[in-house]
């Protein structure tokens, strides 16, 4: 069973989603920074181009930090640069994955930790995800369909809002945000999955990067 950890900041996309179906989010709303305490005038690196370590693509100031999450010992740093979506994937050996997923992320400066352990690897490749992003044709393809197909193809949800039928779901590298035809009664007591099965999807758009792990 693959290991996994993700780092994901989804609250404050929750919080704009409370708007309505009809309110676009931003996708890059609330993200911390990673900081290698090297900036990119000391270190040279202005672009894609010059990323050879993970301390390069850390020391990308111009570049927001996304996201992050690892699984079988690769660890994927996603990221917006120039207005498109990036991910970074190294591969840790085992003494250093093992060391990763030892720290404790419920203690002050794990961040600093996780930055200095991982700056060091060598970046096994950096890869466009804007260019995977599917296209509103592809997407509308899903309009009709139940929750429940969704959940049969492997969507999972981050977030639900049924008095606004919306939620939030995964699918492969990317979150997007679902409305849902209707209205439900929800019980004191409730399996959102189990609510979201017969509900008929209206919606779907792109949000922003998920589980960049989510392939590996």
């Amino acid at each position: 069973m693959k290991r996994i950890l993700i780092v994901t900041v989804a609250f404050l996309l929750a919080l704009s989603m409370l708007a309505g179906c009809g309110k676009a989010s931003d996708a890059s709303s609330g993200k911390k920074e990673k900081d290698s305490g090297t900036s990119e005038q000391t270190s040279g690196v202005t672009g894609i181009e010059d990323i050879k370590t993970m301390a390069d693509v850390f020391a990308l100031k111009s570049a927001e930090y996304i996201t992050a999450s690892s699984a079988n010992n690769k660890y994927a740093y996603g990221f917006m640069l120039d207005g498109i979506y990036y991910r970074a994937v190294v591969t840790m050996s085992d003494e250093t994955a093992e060391e990763y997923y030892a720290i404790d992320r419920a203690q002050d400066g794990y961040e600093e930790k996780e930055t200095k352990l991982l700056s060091a690897l060598t970046v096994d490749a950096v890869e466009n995800l804007t260019e995977k992003i599917p296209s509103e044709e592809e997407l509308s393809k899903y309009v009709g369909k139940t929750g429940e197909d969704l959940l049969n193809e492997g969507w999972t949800g981050n977030y639900y809002n049924f008095e606004q039928m919306e939620c939030e779901m995964n699918y492969g590298v990317f979150t997007y945000k679902i409305c849902f035809a209707g209205e439900v009664d929800l019980p004191e007591d409730y399996d959102a999955d189990e609510v979201l099965k017969p509900l008929t999807v209206t919606s779907v758009d792109f949000e922003t990067l998920g589980d960049v792990s989510a392939d590996f």
